[in-house]
């Protein structure tokens, strides 16, 4: 039916989106899986615009807590609780915070050291203050500021299975931070006590503050051309693939109903 066509493809962008998110990709590798991300997306569209009964959708959400008389006497109704709106506006929504970049460390290292005692602090999805320290960072005599941040980057790149944030270098050479996992929230990153000579001592990781709220993404928006494009596409694929699956189940208990 269609919301197991919708659920196959849902499945297949998933598989996609797992590909992508593998570093031995290309960018232009990226970029054509990113393309049939698109092409899948437009097909769920297609089942949702065109899946219609006596000129009611049926995949749009509008019969959630509909009633279906089935008796002759009063009472006797069958009644739909929930279904899976499936417009790609709406599938999968997941909001993730939004992303925020801090100065990191100033100066050239004229002798070899190291950064340490940084420590990222983040809520998670349930609102939970958590914090994850960074490994110390091994500096190079000759190291610019600009080759730092990228270790720094690395660094808490390392942890990201404990903290979901992604740690990238932005435009103008600041650590970027932003959140892959739906519902975290970054705190701050702070500390970075310097070893090495030429790095202003303590300069670390300026504390910063996600109070910029955050952005709400569905079907619509996924991208996987690149690495954290792909791993906010895997929570948003599969907070879709929950809610086609679950009313599958729901529809299925229904149409017993009726057979019975």
């Amino acid at each position: 039916d269609e919301m197991v066509e919708i659920g196959n493809n849902l499945q297949r962008i998933r598989e996609l989106s797992v590909q992508s998110a593998n570093a031995t990709n290309s960018a232009t590798d990226r970029e054509a899986m990113n393309s049939e991300v698109k092409q899948l997306t437009s097909k769920i569209d297609r089942v949702n615009n065109q899946t219609s009964f006596n000129g009611t959708k049926l995949l749009n959400g509008d019969l959630s807590g509909a009633l279906f008389q089935v008796g002759t006497d009063a009472g006797q109704t069958i009644g739909i609780n929930s279904i899976v709106d499936a417009n790609v506006d709406s599938l999968g929504k997941a909001n993730f915070a939004t992303s925020v970049s801090g100065a990191g460390v100033t100066g050239a290292a004229t002798a070899s050291g190291s950064l340490s005692g940084i420590t990222l602090a983040f809520k998670d999805a349930s609102g939970a203050a958590k914090s994850v320290a960074v490994a110390d960072i091994k500096i190079a005599s000759g190291d610019t500021a600009a080759d730092i941040n990228k270790k720094v980057a690395s660094a808490i790149n390392d942890k990201l299975d404990r903290n979901g944030m992604y740690a990238s270098i932005d435009t103008s050479g600041n650590v970027k931070l932003e959140s892959l996992k739906a519902g975290e929230d970054f705190t701050s990153l702070s500390g970075g006590t310097s070893g090495a000579a030429g790095i202003t001592a303590g300069a670390g990781i300026q504390t910063a503050s996600a109070a910029s709220g955050s952005t709400a993404s569905t079907l619509s928006s996924l991208d996987i051309s690149t690495f954290s494009g792909a791993q906010k596409a895997l929570e948003i694929v599969d907070k879709a693939l929950t809610s086609v699956n679950s009313s599958r189940a729901d529809m299925g208990a229904v149409q017993n109903r009726f057979t019975s």
